[in-house]
């Protein structure tokens, strides 16, 4: 479901800009950059294995674990390159559709 925010991007998924009428959520849309970043999502996850999916999320939770990175505005694309790139057992093609997905995501994350 998708809830009306007070906010754009990332800061949308605040649950304290979610907008409520009556005691009940108010319906919200996904703009056409959600939708976009949706479809993108959909069409890289699908080609990638379940194992290889692990391996990615195992491994961006480690190196963020790591570093002195506090919150999602904190990263730059080059910083997503950096991880994508350095991920074990990814190839090249996979690390480009990474890359193509991550680009969508900040693209939506920080509207300008």
């Amino acid at each position: 479901h998708v809830i009306k925010s007070s906010k754009k991007g990332i800061e949308a998924h605040n649950i304290y800009t979610w907008q409520i009428e009556n005691q009940d959520f108010i319906k919200g849309f996904l703009s056409n950059d959600s939708q976009e970043f949706a479809y993108i999502s959909l069409s890289v996850l699908e080609k990638i294995s379940k194992e290889k999916k692990k391996i990615i999320i195992d491994y961006v939770f480690e190196i963020l674990g790591k570093s002195n990175i506090k919150s999602i505005k904190d990263i730059t694309l080059n910083d997503f390159k950096k991880i994508i790139s350095d991920i074990p057992r990814l190839n090249k093609l996979e690390k480009e559709e990474l890359i193509k997905m991550v680009k969508a995501f900040l693209k939506l994350a920080f509207p300008i």
